[in-house]
């Protein structure tokens, strides 16, 4: 039977617009990292302050807790938020969306405690591959950062006319690619956690193997 891209997104799209309830846990995760973008904001101001300024005092420096010190510092707070929202909140709640969508199609009863006592059981694994995907992402960032120092140094050397800007767009699209190569081996890891109710260690290995398996197929859902 011939695979087709476009029907899978249409019969997803149709089961998330007859079932909403499978994308609720994404709404809490937006929710939960536009609260924390919102206390980070007014960090430098009480009564939040009391906490999180000498926090900042001692990593960001004094003039951080000031404007425009505590602004400019905002984009890197925010990204070290997500970080552990992602780890600590996020794989857990996709585990749990994941659930929802096993227990729909299999005309099961959804039922709040349950799925959050369910994922509970394997808490620990979701942060530990919470922890192995972002550091998978920084080191595929660092490395694409490290090639194309290498390349932008050696053609402005050689070839001064062409400026920078192919560089930086260059950049940016190999940092996608190479971030959807890696969601392309890894992404059925929480699934096989969840629905297959294997471990972490051999849901990785069978996430990658599948994901050299049917490559295309994967690749050309992440991408699209």
């Amino acid at each position: 039977m011939s695979y087709s891209i476009r029907k899978n997104w249409m019969a997803s799209f149709a089961l998330m617009l007859s079932k909403p309830v499978i994308i609720f846990p994404f709404f809490v995760i937006a929710f939960l990292e536009g609260l924390a973008l919102e206390l980070l904001y007014f960090s430098t101001r009480n009564p939040i302050s009391v906490i999180a300024g000498p926090i900042i005092r001692k990593y960001f420096g004094e003039n951080s807790l000031h404007y425009p010190g505590n602004i400019l510092i905002l984009p890197n707070l925010f990204y070290y938020a997500q970080v552990a929202i992602y780890i600590l909140i996020n794989v857990f709640l996709i585990a749990i969306s994941i659930n929802i969508f096993k227990n729909i199609r299999a005309d099961l009863p959804i039922k709040t405690g349950a799925l959050i006592k369910n994922a509970s059981k394997q808490y620990l694994s979701f942060v530990i591959f919470g922890i192995i995907m972002i550091s998978l992402i920084i080191l595929v960032r660092e490395l694409n950062l490290l090639m194309f120092s290498k390349i932008s140094s050696f053609g402005l050397k050689h070839l001064p006319k062409i400026g920078t800007q192919p560089y930086v767009i260059g950049l940016f699209f190999f940092l996608f690619l190479s971030n959807c190569i890696l969601q392309t081996f890894l992404i059925l890891t929480l699934p096989l956690i969840v629905i297959r109710k294997k471990s972490l260690l051999k849901a990785l290995g069978s996430s990658i193997y599948l994901g050299f398996r049917n490559f295309f197929k994967i690749f050309g859902l992440i991408v699209l």
